[in-house]
């Protein structure tokens, strides 16, 4: 790293004014990096903050929304926040597969063949990215209409979802297989998007291939999924 970078540790025992004192520094220098198990995660005003690494996997929803945080304040000179995510997987892809979209999660929707439990299948190491990305969407109204019109697709097309064409320049891997991201992305997409939306799209399909809405209570799409109902 070129010019001044402060390089510093926080933790809880070392007390208040110490902590605060190491902060300081770090806020003024030109370039800092401070190391901390759990103890900025919450409460403190560093809205230059741009760069977070979840170096610990966190089962906590609000733990990682205040982290995520850190990184996403506005703050004058800041173009962008950064959260660096290190994910474990066999390198197969067999550890943490995704499992089929199927219909978990969607009430009267359990096509033969497609109940494969999303949260099972995402429980390893992509449990916090799952979680990093749901924080994403709670602040990102652009990203969220993004994901709404695209499982409005993939109910209307009965094809997959793009999660990469989603979350466009929001996520980025490095060392990971495009192929096994994608596909771990997309079973998080789904899992977080409003079924309703999933169910609009069937509705169109239904609509332009019949005329119009008036489905019969006994319909199902020829995947199998309980339009009627």
């Amino acid at each position: 790293l070129n010019g001044e970078t402060e390089v510093a540790a926080v933790w809880g025992s070392q007390g208040s004014e110490r902590i605060q004192a190491t902060l300081a520094r770090a806020r003024s220098a030109q370039r800092s990096i401070v190391a901390n198990p759990k103890v900025l995660s919450t409460g403190v005003d560093a809205p230059a903050v741009d760069l977070v690494v979840m170096a610990r996997p966190s089962r906590s929803y609000v733990e990682i929304q205040q982290t995520v945080g850190r990184a996403t304040r506005v703050s004058a000179g800041k173009r962008e926040g950064f959260v660096l995510l290190p994910v474990c997987s066999s390198a197969d892809g067999s550890e943490d597969a995704a499992g089929d979209e199927g219909a978990a999660g969607e009430e009267g929707a359990a096509p033969e063949g497609a109940g494969a439990d999303a949260g099972a299948a995402l429980a390893g190491g992509f449990e916090t990215a799952i979680n990093v990305i749901r924080a994403m969407l709670e602040t990102d109204e652009a990203l969220q209409q993004r994901l709404s019109a695209a499982l409005v697709e993939v109910g209307r097309t009965n094809q997959s979802l793009d999660a990469l064409a989603v979350l466009g320049p929001r996520v980025e891997a490095v060392g990971v297989p495009l192929t096994l991201v994608k596909e771990q992305l997309g079973t998080v997409l789904l899992r977080l998007g409003d079924p309703w939306d999933r169910w609009y799209g069937r509705l169109a399909a239904y609509a332009a291939e019949h005329g119009g809405c008036l489905v019969p209570k006994k319909y199902k799409t020829a995947d199998g999924y309980a339009l009627g109902t």
